[in-house]
This record gives structure tokens, sequence and C-alpha cells, in this order.
């Protein structure tokens, strides 16, 4: 059986890789070659936290199934653990035999970016160059480099509800966004974050909106991930 721990997937599993097997899992169940029921959750009793099963199979040349085991955990943030951790494990479609163990945690943030970095590539505007980024949390880096795949950005503002973590965010992050040419800002409120932003992507868990459609220049792509975007939000681009 195979094992592969955050290290190996960075080692092997590009951010462009991921963006182009995202494009394909998208046509493959449009094409109906993919089943993919309805995810299972199950609350634990103190309600601090959700346990979800998402299976899936695909067919054809693939014939492979899996389910990722993924849970919400929020108080984790103060335990210094994934607050959404997740393994997955694929299963033979001939044999039905377990055939690899991954680690979901790093997968799930790559998959989740690489559909924001597919819908950015595909739906924004070819000479976008400013970005927002909304949320520090454990995705924020994943989608921060899809972002910088898919367009040539000379700028992302960076905003964060909680104070200090943008900064602490930009400062982490710098290293990654040299290899692209692009500068980051820390963004001290949310309209300051979305002003003349071409390309704005979300990953928070709010149940408010984080920010006003009255900010939003005409023509922006918004990739929403997390709960509630945006308050008076009537279009995506």
């Amino acid at each position: 059986m195979l094992l592969l721990s955050r290290e190996d997937i960075l080692s092997v599993f590009t951010m462009r890789d991921a963006i182009e097997a995202d494009k394909k899992a998208f046509v493959l169940h449009t094409k109906g070659k993919a089943v993919v029921p309805l995810r299972i959750n199950i609350e634990t009793e103190s309600k601090e936290g959700q346990c979800m099963f998402m299976p899936a199979y695909v067919g054809g040349e693939l014939n492979m199934a899996g389910v990722k085991l993924v849970s919400y955990f929020p108080a984790n943030a103060e335990k210094g653990i994934p607050v959404v951790p997740a393994t997955v494990p694929l299963i033979d479609g001939t044999t039905g035999l377990v055939t690899a163990i991954i680690e979901g945690t790093t997968l799930t943030q790559i998959r989740t970016a690489a559909i924001s970095g597919a819908a950015t590539e595909l739906l924004s505007n070819p000479d976008s160059k400013v970005a927002a980024l909304f949320g520090t949390g454990g995705q924020a880096a994943a989608q921060l480099e899809a972002l910088m795949t898919v367009r040539k950005l000379e700028e992302i503002r960076i905003f964060d509800a909680l104070p200090g973590r943008a900064a602490v965010f930009v400062e982490k992050q710098q290293q990654l966004a040299d290899r692209f040419g692009v500068k980051l800002i820390e963004a001290d409120n949310p309209k300051k974050a979305v002003t003349d932003a071409d390309v704005i992507t979300t990953v928070t868990t709010s149940a408010t909106p984080v920010f006003s459609n009255d900010d939003i220049k005409p023509g922006c792509h918004i990739n929403g991930k997390g709960w509630r975007v945006c308050r008076g939000l009537n279009v995506f681009r």
C-alpha cells in the first residue's frame, strides 16, 4: 500500500498539476463518468465539531474509488493543529483493495485552491493585475499560489478579521510571492482590500458577509470559498 505524506505530495504535485486535474475532473463529471454521492455529515455529541465522509468513483482508465474522511473542528486553531484535518484512502476499482492512503489535509488545501485557480483562469479578465484574499487560515497559502499561478498579478491584498494575522501571513508568504514577482499588502479593512481589485478570493467560515457589493468594481471575478461572501452581491463577474 502506498502512503503519501504532505512532503510526498508537495514534492511531485504542483499547483498547475492540480488545476489541470480539477479541470479534467469537472469534464468527467459533466460527461457522467464520475459518481459523486452527497457527503455524510455527523456532528459530535458536544456540537463542537463535524465528521464528514465524501465518497466518489470514476471509471474508464482510472477505475478508482475514494473517500475523503474530513472533519471540521474550529477549536483546533487554538491547539495549533488543522481546523479541517483529512485523510483519503483510494480503492482499486477492479479488486476493491485500498491501494493508497493520502494525507488529505494538504490534498484538500491544494484541490480547493486549484478550483479557484481554474475558475480564475477561465472566467477572470486576462489582464487582471490586482487581487484580494480574505482569510489567512490553513487554506490561504494554497489559494494565494493558485491566484499567482494563473494570472500575472502585480499586487495581492490580504485581509483577516483577526488583528495581526494578515501581517504574519504577508511576512510568511513573501518568499512564495517573490517567485511570482507579486507584492503582498496587508489590508486594514475589507474596503481597502477589494477596491479596484480584479479578482477576489475568500477562504473563510464567517457567518456574515466579509465585504460589500458597493466596493466591487465592474468586471471583478470572485471565488467564494466559505459561508457568506458579500453583502448585496448580485453578480459574480
